[in-house]
């Protein structure tokens, strides 16, 4: 007889290592958040030259102050928001990973608004 499947707790609910409430296997559900981890961290990266390169539009003069300022202000904006982002998906991630916590959008069956594809069915 095979055994039944290990059961994690969680704050939220109780779910099968092999299979999540939406029926996507565990392995594939921890590379979905392993994607979407990387995805989160190239975002970042790339927020993170943006800034730089305001910085050094600045330095040389290439751009006026005031332009310049607003820049710099929307590139520091954007680089809080993808560092945000960074640590949400990192921390579940982690939590997926370590502790076996199911994400709660995993659970619903459908990631944000700023995904392109739904999680499987």
């Amino acid at each position: 007889m095979g055994s039944a499947p290990q059961k994690i707790g969680t704050r939220f609910a109780r779910f099968s290592l092999e299979k999540g409430k939406n029926n996507m296997p565990h392995d594939e559900l921890r590379e979905h958040w392993r994607k979407r981890l990387k995805n989160a961290k190239e975002r970042l990266d790339f927020a993170r030259a943006f800034v730089e390169e305001v910085e050094q539009d600045m330095q040389s003069g290439s751009i006026r102050h005031h332009d310049g300022q607003e820049a710099y202000q929307r590139a520091l904006r954007a680089e809080v928001l993808a560092l945000q982002e960074y640590s949400r998906v990192l921390e579940i991630f982690n939590k997926l990973v370590v502790h076996g916590e199911i994400p709660s959008e995993a659970r619903s069956g459908f990631n944000r608004a700023d995904d392109l594809e739904p999680l499987a069915e």
